[in-house]
């Protein structure tokens, strides 16, 4: 096999046109049989004694006996390699996430368009629309799901494209903490090109190595690692350059190539095929694996083939695990792009328009000009429907193997959807916008006996939340969390927090939906504090949320204390300045406290914005700032304004406050007090006196998130990149344990005034470093990854 390095030239890929010349080329190894990939697995998993590392190795085993030790303890699990069926009552956890599925793209409400809203899409079972750029999109499993658990109506992705996304659902993260900006392999930006998520904590991990879960991916990855020549360097050389799902926790995955020189970049994207011949360039733990048809020319849709390739995973978990938990995600390559006619979605519209395969065929659009079956939105269609009908096979798995009951299922997506496709419901742009439509998503929840069934919540939530969800779920506390009678210091472990926080308490008292109207309620944030609200603070060390009571805000009287604030120290001088420009002593930690939720973003634009953006939310409020240097141009009072139809700032003060220059009256000059409606204020409170003070509020939101979002815009991947700078380029997949070493006068990692260390060994756990970096907000600064190592090393 002639395996070129296409990092060296990732510009300059070959394009092939055809399977056959891909074929030909002989640049990709091929395995003919399936005894033939078992058997280069096991060859794998022999020399290294284990898939993931070499037991063998003095120093690895050293760690590994250390490490198993301390959980025993401390935990109460073992080591992963010995199953132990005690661990029964933690749940399987099956995550489902599609690929730029609009938020209006399903049958389920409120995710498609409402009756009479001027949006292409419509609710499906309460119009004849024409096909072709009306009518909804057909989702009845997830309509099921749905009956059977709860909606999120305010769900949110971490970034408006893929990889970025991916990685703060692996860690719990923003990606730009992660320096994830856009998406791996593609673009001109050579970072992001060699992009990929670096071996730190994520969720595979976490439960497998806490939790003892069985850990399995299925589908698409788009993490980096998965480029022919760096496959190979794993599978044939040990070396570990960069990290496949193997490494970031998951026992066993099937997934495809990525790189400009694979077959999804090149003839199955050129040919439109990637749905319905992508199941044939798949690879197994790293080995290519051999080309399965199914008889009688049958239809093999991608999608199918990763919910089947799910149930195999789940079959496998429960005939060599029983009773031990699972974790097993299935990432869709749908509906993303090339989009083609898939029969197997195509046949739900069957009956709603009474037509046959071959009317589908033939229909020509009102335009007269355009087949049907070349209609981008009819193609989506399809996709997003064939995709449901994989979900089903995922449901219908569950009941068939008796696993429903225990096991929580999520759906949602990575981001919004693609220009010339879906939808985003009432809200406006799509992917690569940091609008709501490139960044609010679908997301159902599904657990018989704890999700109400038939429920909903408006509660605000996010990709970033998952994690910490996931290990509430498993009752697993937070990696870092102080275990009673543990030797360690509670002041070593305390030091990291995730950027989400567990949604449980919410989902377990989601209210029940009596009528359809009531899902339909866009306010961003109309629920009020959640019960447990202390506890998840307690556990995951992150900001809690809090209500939007309009009566407390406004008032001067009515704050009361919180269980949480985000306003840090570092944010005094901001404090001072309202509380000097409101004239007023009130009790702005109720009126300021609340989560605080950021993103920052380098990728082509929706339309002509530019490239870099951040973005933040808080309380109903949203602010977007364009370009490197921060400039502040657009402001959304979604309390008022849910689809973010008016942006308060004028287009005459383009850039008059930004990252480096803002303040009260800088941003008080931009936005008009007279924008301020009247209907924010409740009927018993002054008008003219309400709208000063919720003027000056909404003022105060913006200086307080852009006194969060500079510094995060500014610094927020600091610690990663000395973390990358830190690893070993060559280092393998059973590398030696590593150490590194804390300055004993930083109180933050310091054991009764000694040095702090950090073990890192590649391969088994993935511990590594992100450091503190001064003047960093510590909020908003990971601090550092560190479970496995638990004394200090001098």
């Amino acid at each position: 096999i002639a395996v070129r390095e296409v990092i060296g030239d990732a510009l300059h890929p070959i394009k092939f046109e055809t399977e056959e010349q891909f074929f030909n080329a002989k640049t990709h190894e091929r395995v003919s049989t399936e005894s033939e990939m078992l058997q280069k697995i096991d060859e794998i998993r022999g020399r290294r004694g284990f898939l993931f590392w070499n037991k063998k190795n003095s120093n690895v085993e050293a760690a590994l006996k250390f490490v198993s030790e301390y959980r025993r303890k401390s935990h109460g699990t073992i080591d992963h390699s010995v199953r132990n069926g005690s661990l029964i009552t933690r749940p399987n956890i099956l995550f489902m996430l599609a690929d730029d599925l609009g938020y209006g793209d399903l049958s389920v409400p409120p995710f498609h368009c409402r009756d009479g809203h001027p949006c292409g899409y419509i609710n499906p079972y309460q119009s004849s629309a024409f096909p072709c750029t009306e009518g909804g999109i057909l989702s009845p499993q997830l309509e099921r799901m749905a009956k059977n658990g709860a909606i999120m109506t305010n769900f949110h992705a971490s970034a408006p494209v893929c990889s970025p996304s991916r990685a703060s659902i692996m860690t719990g993260l923003y990606p730009w903490r992660l320096t994830a900006m856009n998406a791996f392999e593609l673009g001109r930006d050579m970072s992001q090109r060699n992009g990929f998520l670096a071996q730190v904590p994520t969720t595979a991990e976490t439960l497998r190595e806490l939790g003892g879960y069985y850990t399995a991916h299925s589908g698409k990855w788009h993490l980096g690692g998965m480029r022919e020549e760096l496959r190979r360097d794993r599978a044939l050389r040990d070396q570990c350059t960069r990290p496949s799902p193997n490494q970031h926790g998951f026992e066993e995955y099937i997934s495809e190539l990525d790189g400009p020189e694979s077959p999804r970049y090149t003839f199955l994207n050129r040919n439109s095929e990637l749905h319905s011949k992508g199941h044939r360039h798949l690879i197994k733990d790293d080995i290519p694996m051999p080309i399965k048809e199914k008889p009688n020319g049958e239809e093999n849709v991608l999608s199918d083939r990763e919910a089947e390739d799910a149930i195999q995973f789940m079959k496998t978990a429960k005939e060599k695990y029983p009773g031990q938990p699972w974790f097993i995600q299935v990432w869709f390559n749908a509906p993303h792009g090339p989009w083609e006619v898939l029969r197997s979605g195509e046949q739900l519209y069957d009956v709603k328009y009474n037509k046959t395969a071959a009317d589908w065929a033939n229909f020509v659009c009102h335009n007269e000009k355009e087949k049907l079956h070349s209609n981008s939105r009819w193609r989506y269609k399809t996709m997003v429907s064939a995709m449901d009908r994989s979900i089903g096979l995922l449901l219908d798995a569950l009941k068939q193997l008796d696993l429903e009951s225990n096991t929580l299922v999520v759906f949602t997506s990575d981001n919004g959807h693609e220009m010339g496709s879906g939808q985003a419901a009432i809200y406006k742009e799509g992917k690569r916008s940091l609008m709501e439509g490139g960044v609010r998503v679908p997301a159902i929840w599904q657990w018989p006996g704890h999700i109400p069934a038939n429920s909903y919540t408006t509660y605000w939530g996010a990709h970033t939340d998952l994690l910490p969800t996931f290990l509430d779920v498993a009752n697993i506390p937070h990696p870092l969390t102080p275990i009673p009678g543990s030797t360690i210091s509670s002041r070593s472990i305390s030091s990291i927090r995730f950027d989400g926080i567990s949604l449980l308490s919410v989902l377990l008292q989601a209210t029940p939906i009596t009528s359809p109207a009531d899902v339909y309620s866009h306010h961003s944030s109309s629920v009020k504090t959640i019960p447990g609200e202390k506890e998840i603070k307690m556990r995951y060390f992150s900001q809690s949320q809090h209500a939007d009571n309009m009566e407390n805000d406004l008032s001067a009287d009515s704050a009361t204390t919180t269980n949480s604030t985000i306003i840090p120290m570092s944010h005094s001088k901001v404090m001072l300045e309202i509380k000097e420009a409101l004239g007023t002593n009130a009790s702005l930690n109720a009126a300021l406290s609340g989560r605080v939720f950021l993103w920052h973003k380098d990728t082509d634009p929706y339309s002509r914005d530019e490239r870099m953006q951040s973005a933040g939310y808080f309380k109903e409020l949203k602010i977007i700032t364009s370009g490197a240097s921060g400039c502040l141009d657009r402001v959304f009072d979604l309390r008022q304004d849910p689809t973010e139809s008016e942006n308060l700032v004028g287009h005459s003060h383009h850039c008059d406050v930004n990252f480096d220059n803002f303040g009260f009256k800088k941003i008080e000059g931009i936005i008009s007090k007279d924008r301020i409606g009247k209907s924010v204020c409740p009927t018993k409170i002054s008008i003219e006196a309400c709208r000063s003070r919720y003027y000056g509020l909404l003022i105060s939101k913006v200086l307080h998130l852009m006194s969060q979002l500079a510094p995060f815009a500014k610094f927020g991947n600091t610690g990663h990149q000395k973390y990358m700078r830190d690893i070993d380029s060559s280092s393998t997949c059973i590398n030696n344990v590593q150490v590194y070493k804390r300055d004993a006068n930083d109180s933050n990692h310091s054991v009764d005034g000694k040095h702090v260390c950090v073990c890192g060994i590649p391969g088994v756990s993935q511990v590594k470093v992100m450091d503190y970096v001064k003047g960093v907000d510590e909020g908003q600064q990971c601090l550092g990854f560190k479970w496995g190592c638990t004394q200090p090393c001098y």
